[in-house]
């Protein structure tokens, strides 16, 4: 038995032919000239979404998956008819993207810190305290030369009818005193070298100095001589042997 016509009639067939077209048109996106406006709105609100989404990835330097596929490109789409049919395509044009560097923060230097302020000048206060150790050392010589000291003290030790005859106190003594005198000069002096250096000024103060060092070799000159005794000292006097004399 021969199995039963699918179409009964000719007009039956084309309508099926008609109806299948249709469906494969609207399967493929392809359709008649009368929905073109639909396919550009549904285009257009793909377009805003992928729009938004590059903007969304240029604000937080992140990537999404869709912008990933279309590899750094952006397209546009645009219905075309094909030929002088009733079909349609949809071409896409792409057109390179422009990648704008992100924003980056500019960090500021801080200002630098002000340069510490020049040290104090001491060497004042050092001339101060030289001038005052000057004037002690005038006052202790009773206000004459070096060589009126020293010759007030050989009278004491020479003469007779004073109980200092021939003691050798005479020149410790005063001897004694000269040594502090020296000494605290002399730390004037150091603390000027350390720091001024060989200034000018640091010269000068130091040449004032002289003069207490020249009495204290003068006396210690003469104590050597009197440890012998008043003896010694008389000779080493009358033949001018000591160190005042030499200077004078």
């Amino acid at each position: 038995m021969a199995p039963p016509k699918k179409y009964l009639t000719l007009e039956a067939k084309q309508q099926s032919i008609r109806d299948k077209s249709k469906r494969y048109y609207e399967r493929y996106a392809i359709t008649k000239p009368k929905h073109i406006s639909f396919i550009i709105v549904r285009r257009h609100k793909h377009e805003i979404h992928r729009r938004r989404a590059a903007y969304y990835d240029a604000r937080h330097g992140k990537k999404s998956r869709r912008s990933e596929s279309h590899s750094g490109a952006r397209k546009r789409s645009h219905v075309k008819r094909v030929g002088k049919t009733n079909a349609l395509e949809i071409q896409t044009i792409s057109r390179a993207t422009v990648h704008y560097p992100k924003s980056t923060k500019v960090k500021l230097a801080s200002p630098p810190p002000p340069p510490p302020p020049p040290p104090a000048d001491v060497f004042p206060k050092l001339s101060s305290e030289a001038k005052v150790l000057q004037d002690d050392f005038n006052y202790f010589i009773g206000g004459v030369s070096l060589t009126g000291f020293v010759k007030h003290l050989l009278k004491k030790y020479f003469r007779s009818d004073s109980k200092h005859q021939g003691q050798i106190a005479v020149f410790v003594e005063p001897l004694d005193e000269l040594y502090r005198f020296q000494k605290s000069y002399g730390c004037i002096v150091a603390q000027s070298l350390r720091i001024e250096g060989p200034s000018a000024r640091h010269l000068a103060l130091e040449q004032e100095g002289q003069l207490i060092g020249r009495a204290v070799e003068w006396v210690e000159d003469i104590w050597h001589c009197a440890i012998d005794g008043l003896g010694n000292l008389r000779l080493a006097y009358n033949r001018k042997l000591m160190a005042w004399q030499r200077r004078v």
